[in-house]
């Protein structure tokens, strides 16, 4: 199935995205930008995480920053956060 986001928070540098279709190959665009830290799967959660600070990671603060994950060269919604 094509990968589909839910929803995200982002706290104590850790943005946690969830949803489905997602898998330990997954890869998370901020902004236009495929984010080049290695992530965490769980499938219990259906979820993808990633540690960094906002700049790091390409998180705007004021601006909403659109989320994607890729799954197999399969694009997700856009999640405006």
């Amino acid at each position: 199935p094509s990968p589909a986001i839910e929803r995200a928070t982002y706290g104590k540098k850790i943005l946690r995205i969830y949803g489905a279709g997602f898998s330990q190959n997954s890869l998370i665009e901020i902004n236009g930008v495929v984010v080049p830290i290695q992530q965490t799967f769980s499938y219990s959660a259906g979820s993808v995480e990633v540690r960094g600070t906002r700049k790091v990671l390409g998180l705007k603060k004021r601006d909403p920053n659109a989320i994607v994950v890729i799954e197999r060269d399969v694009r997700s919604n856009v999640l405006a956060f």
